[in-house]
């Protein structure tokens, strides 16, 4: 996750933005949202970092960050990318957040080039049956490391094959 945090900084810096809040894992833990996902059942809506950025005063941006470092199955990716679709059908991203309209950056891990991009499309790929939604987006830590976090096109999304930056307004 440093990897990733010292990227979006980095790119903030960059392209005059600031970073307004950034939360990891640890602190998310401290207090968290549920969604319901059975009769009884309740589970956690949990990220691996929470951070937001804002160009201005007026405009922000906010995401939710998964770091996929390949060690669980795929189940469990696909259960935790679903808690987010119940949450975000929810009214508690508004209550919690200030807004609905959290992007989830979805970002695999693997040191073999090839392998990484392999396993960012079967992340992807399992987010299929929820719709073309702008809520997921996908890349791997190797794109980070090389590119702009923000501006570089190497953000894919579920069911749209290219690539692309993370803010439209670079595109």
């Amino acid at each position: 996750m440093s990897e990733i945090r010292l990227a979006v900084e980095l790119s903030c810096r960059r392209h005059g933005l600031k970073l307004r809040e950034w939360h990891d894992e640890r602190a998310l833990k401290q207090d968290y949202d549920t969604v319901q996902t059975g009769a009884q059942r309740q589970s956690p809506v949990l990220p691996d970092g929470y951070f937001v950025i804002s160009p201005d005063s007026r405009t922000s941006f906010h995401f939710f960050v998964e770091y996929d470092r390949g060690s669980e199955p795929l189940r469990f990716f696909r259960r935790k990318i679903r808690l987010y679709w119940l949450y975000f059908q929810s009214p508690k991203p508004t209550l919690r957040y200030g807004t609905n309209r959290i992007r989830v950056l979805t970002v695999t891990e693997s040191k073999a080039p090839i392998r990484a991009r392999g396993r960012t499309k079967s992340v992807r790929d399992a987010t299929k049956d929820l719709g073309a939604h702008n809520w997921f987006w996908f890349t791997n830590i190797n794109e980070i490391i090389s590119n702009d976090f923000l501006s570089a096109p190497i953000w894919s999304q579920t069911q749209i094959d290219e690539v692309k930056p993370l803010l439209d307004r670079f595109s």
